[in-house]
């Protein structure tokens, strides 16, 4: 209505004086566009730079080889980043601060479309970004926990192909030793050599190959050395199957222990075992599926994990417990750094083909599948409380309780993953750039 009636004053007025108000009144409006219009576009375009300068440090800092192709490498993923349609891409320079540190800067003139009518000068943008390899997480331990249990049938393949793929990718093919790795493979119970002091009726210096559930509460979810306290010792099997969901007296059930005879000289021979031990245990050992302590011997780590195969139930619960004792610094396995030296980054990575079935220790005596799956949560906020970094894999899981559980699991949304056998080699994958990226950081 104002530029309407402006036009229509201008057009019936004789003295001039109209003319004057609308070329005021016009320029006004033109000069407020212009810079409305042409700051949009400044902050646009200094919104994109950044995230191109970001990109290219990032890249440049990751790449390997002499700091001339390194900063190829950033020069290359800027201008993909930048992407111009029209136009000359500005330079961008790079400086080396250390051979784990560098700085990206861009100076460019942003041009004005119309407010250059106005006489406004070009402005002068600088960007600029700094990056570094994360050093105080460039040694890395890492636990593989994984389902062998029954169900996983010949999905297990795939599973074993996808992990020492990722084993591969993250060491070098076995080069890399500033990498340590474990493995905690789990089904009903666990399978463990560990000294005798650290199990119930054991003696100090005896040998034990033993299969065990999980320790009494509360020490089922910590991973605190075991003590005289038998409560916080490992037993053996626990003569149990309770897959009901139901808080009865299953706690009660007696525990089955591998006894041994030091007098044998061979570091402790089986003697007397019980019947249902012989059965069940044998089962762990013949398949396999024995604990290995984190390594930096990489080969030796694959050839385990390629000779393992599935058997009996799934207790998810007992194998995370494990899988923080073994990257744990406190014995009984002492491979793990401390907490306190931030010179390694600790990772856990869980897999799970389906919802855990087997009963675990809770308050009071409590024995029950409930329990098992609370513990299961608990071990999980424990371990990232130390700041152990947790990814989770559902391995073709359909029940919508198990897929949520172990996505609550992993430290960030984006550390979850699902996958079945047709795609978890790029799951596997996926974890090993997620690793990775965790070396590198923008400074600012």
């Amino acid at each position: 209505m104002v530029l309407r009636s402006l036009f229509a004053g201008y057009k019936n007025d004789q003295s001039g004086q109209f003319a004057i108000m609308f070329s005021l009144a016009s320029t006004c409006l033109l000069l407020g566009a212009g810079i409305a219009i042409d700051s949009s576009r400044l902050t646009s375009n200094k919104i994109k730079m950044q995230n191109a300068v970001d990109a290219a440090v990032l890249a440049a800092v990751s790449a390997e080889g002499s700091k001339g192709d390194r900063k190829k490498v950033g020069k290359e993923v800027f201008l993909q980043n930048l992407n111009l349609s029209e136009g000359k891409a500005p330079k961008i320079k790079f400086n080396f601060l250390s051979g784990n540190q560098l700085t990206a800067s861009v100076d460019m003139e942003q041009k004005y479309m119309l407010m250059s009518m106005f006489g406004r000068s070009p402005s002068e943008i600088s960007i600029s970004s700094e990056a570094a390899k994360n050093i105080t997480t460039s040694k890395t331990e890492i636990v593989l926990v994984l389902d062998y249990s029954s169900s996983m049938n010949d999905q297990y393949e795939e599973m074993r192909d996808g992990a020492i793929g990722l084993i591969n990718d993250l060491t070098d093919s076995g080069v890399k030793s500033d990498i340590k790795i474990g493995l905690v493979p789990f089904a009903e119970h666990v399978y463990f050599e560990i000294d005798g002091k650290f199990v119930e009726d054991g003696e100090s210096g005896d040998v034990w190959n033993i299969c065990s559930s999980d320790r009494s509460w509360p020490f089922v979810v910590t991973d605190e050395s075991p003590s005289l306290d038998s409560g916080s010792r490992w037993g053996a099997l626990r003569d149990d199957d309770d897959d009901d969901d139901d808080d009865d007296d299953d706690d009660k059930k007696k525990k089955k222990k591998k006894k041994k005879d030091k007098d044998k000289g061979d570091g402790g021979s089986d003697t007397e075992l019980p019947e249902e031990y012989i059965e069940e245990c044998t089962a762990y050992e013949d398949n396999n599926l024995l604990v290995s302590p984190l390594s930096n011997n990489h080969n030796k780590t694959i050839k385990k994990l390629a000779a393992m195969t599935p058997h009996a139930g799934t207790n998810l619960a007992l194998g995370m417990e494990f899988g923080w004792q073994v990257i744990s610094p406190n014995a009984p396995w002492t491979e793990g750094a401390s907490y306190s030296d931030t010179s390694w980054h600790k990772y856990i990575v869980v897999l799970g083909d389906g919802a855990h079935s087997i009963g675990g220790s809770g308050p009071g005596g409590e024995f029950s599948s409930n329990q098992g799956r609370d513990n299961f949560d608990l071990v999980c906020n424990n371990v990232k409380a130390k700041g152990i970094t947790v990814l989770s894999i559902a391995y073709d899981i359909n029940q919508s309780g198990a897929r949520e559980r172990l996505q609550a699991c992993a430290s960030e949304p984006e550390y979850f993953f699902e996958g079945d056998k047709t795609n978890i080699d790029t799951v596997f994958a996926d974890i090993g750039e997620s690793i990775i990226a965790a070396e590198l950081r923008l400074i600012q």
